[in-house]
């Protein structure tokens, strides 16, 4: 497999074994990547920052990640 354009340099190792889990390419969007298993799926914001969104910094991502958790939960709790 070869990982897919897109993913940040720095992000580019974690993404690789993420993709080797999955065993597929990440599904992507601007700001992430979603890596879907079998039975599992993994959520990567991408370190990049686009005037509307920055999510350059692993504080940033770490915040957003937490609200994401934060407001969905609540409505999908055996996804999240």
């Amino acid at each position: 497999m070869t990982l897919a354009a897109g993913i940040p340099q720095n992000q580019a190792k974690v993404a690789a074994f993420l993709e080797q889990l999955a065993g597929a390419a990440p599904i992507q969007t601007h700001s992430s990547a979603i890596f879907v298993g079998r039975e599992t799926a993994w959520k990567v914001k991408k370190a990049v920052a686009l005037g509307f969104l920055d999510f350059s910094t692993l504080a940033a991502r770490t915040h957003f990640c937490r609200r994401e958790l934060e407001l969905n939960q609540p409505a999908a709790p055996g996804i999240y």
